[in-house]
């Protein structure tokens, strides 16, 4: 069969998929499919467009979410033009749905357009007002996921000094981490206090894979800021990584002070130190997402739980 033919079928299979079929196997699949160039286009039309017009059936949830994962595991491998025209899109639209399961896959491809789309800023740009929108629900799982986006986008290959994806997470981060350090003073229990220590601890990840672009005044001018507030926040952070947020702190002011004299290197600091830091739940922080492997039961189950959550915030 050639390429057209083979295209023809994949897109009829992929389109036709139905949830409790998707595995982490057929995910595989899909992604070495999406190296043939000669099926890209079958694969983004059945993603980006038949799965995702199958959310809007009655009941359909599900295939918005699985075309999120579909999405985020064939991004790396098409090239930008095809990611900003059809790719973005689809995200934006799958961006509206209320279960959290899809906003997190959202969020994870979003990172993975930035990654291939570091030098377009329309789809950057388009990216950064998606992640945006996530902030602005005020979702705490939603936030730690949008963080995790910029983590994963700019030490993925999105951190183009002069692009708008880095200087949209600088200021963001800034933003998250003002946020994230007077909200510590709410009592708001345990659960609360659980859920921001989390959200501190994946910005400072996200500030330790920032911190190393280099000759960019507006990003590390957003730096030192972050990294103070969240310090002076200290029932959020460990003893472990309060060491690395001084640590960095010390070698901005390296940088900004020319005559100081220091040999200090983050990287070592965060390589020693990367062990004994609690991490964020690898869901997120470390966006390999395993939805897919849940049984579909499970997964309306819990959808339903959040869907009711979110349509109560919207």
């Amino acid at each position: 069969l050639g390429g057209a033919a083979l295209g023809t079928i994949l897109q009829a299979i992929v389109s036709n998929i139905q949830p409790g079929e998707v595995s982490s196997e057929i995910l595989s699949a899909v992604a070495a499919a999406a190296r043939v160039e000669e099926l890209q286009e079958a694969l983004v039309a059945a993603t980006a467009g038949a799965m995702v017009a199958r959310g809007g059936e009655e009941g359909g949830g599900h295939y918005h979410l699985w075309a999120a994962a579909l999405l985020r595991v064939i991004t790396p491998h098409l090239p930008p033009a095809r990611i900003s025209a059809h790719v973005v899109p689809a995200l934006i639209r799958l961006a509206g749905t209320r279960t959290l399961g899809t906003r997190l896959c959202v969020a994870s491809a979003c990172a993975r357009v930035v990654q291939r789309c570091s030098a377009d800023p329309g789809a950057c740009g388009e990216v950064c007002q998606l992640l945006d929108g996530f902030v602005e629900l005020g979702d705490q799982d939603v936030t730690v996921a949008v963080i995790g986006a910029i983590t994963e986008g700019v030490g993925g290959g999105g951190g183009n000094a002069e692009g708008v994806f880095v200087k949209w997470s600088a200021s963001k981060l800034l933003q998250l981490s003002r946020v994230t350090a007077h909200s510590s003073h709410l009592q708001l229990g345990e659960a609360g206090l659980t859920r921001r220590r989390q959200c501190a601890t994946a910005l400072v990840q996200a500030l330790q894979a920032i911190v190393v672009i280099e000759n960019v005044e507006s990003v590390h001018a957003c730096i030192t800021p972050s990294l103070d507030a969240l310090l002076r926040a200290d029932d959020l952070l460990d003893e472990a990584t309060q060491s690395m947020c001084n640590a960095m702190l010390k070698d901005q002011k390296g940088m900004t002070n020319p005559d100081s004299k220091s040999d200090f290197k983050v990287s070592e600091m965060f390589s020693k130190m990367s062990d004994k830091v609690s991490t964020v739940s690898d869901k997120i922080s470390k966006p390999k997402i395993s939805m897919p492997n849940v049984e579909v039961s499970g997964v309306s189950e819990s959808m339903s739980g959040w869907k009711d959550k979110m349509a109560s915030k919207m």
